[in-house]
């Protein structure tokens, strides 16, 4: 079965999202990697992951991300929500990127660093979700 843009949507799709994201960085690996073990002998549910992943990126950033690290992030994140499969997208929508604007929104992340390097998509669904919450994400621009 296909997506609106007739991508397969299957596991092999979520598997390589993963093991590209957590390439970027260590610490983004780690936090995964925590997840995985807390949850083991399960499987983590992929949304789920994200948002730890994000709660990880959080709480380590942004002492330990350069600019460059960041910048490759967040272009990531907008081709994935540009070219990936509907199963990815709602995966980086509702766990990677919600998970961070929810820390922000709790005061233990600073979004402001990471909205400069934001693409155009990413941000546009940051301010729809803010819209639908009615909240106001510190940081973001």
């Amino acid at each position: 079965m296909g997506d609106k843009k007739g991508h397969e949507v299957d596991s092999r799709d979520v598997s390589e999202f993963f093991s590209q994201l957590e390439a970027l960085h260590p610490g983004l690996r780690e936090a995964a990697e925590r997840a995985r073990d807390e949850w083991h002998p399960d499987s983590v549910p992929p949304t789920f992951l994200a948002g730890e992943i994000a709660v990880g990126m959080a709480r380590s950033a942004p002492a330990d991300f350069s600019d460059h690290e960041l910048l490759t992030l967040c272009e990531f994140v907008e081709k994935a929500l540009h070219d990936e499969s509907q199963a990815v997208r709602e995966i980086i929508a509702t766990g990677f990127l919600e998970g961070l604007m929810g820390e922000a929104s709790a005061g233990r992340f600073d979004f402001t660093r990471l909205s400069a390097f934001l693409g155009p998509e990413t941000k546009k669904y940051c301010r729809a979700w803010d819209e639908f919450t009615g909240a106001r994400t510190p940081g973001l621009a």
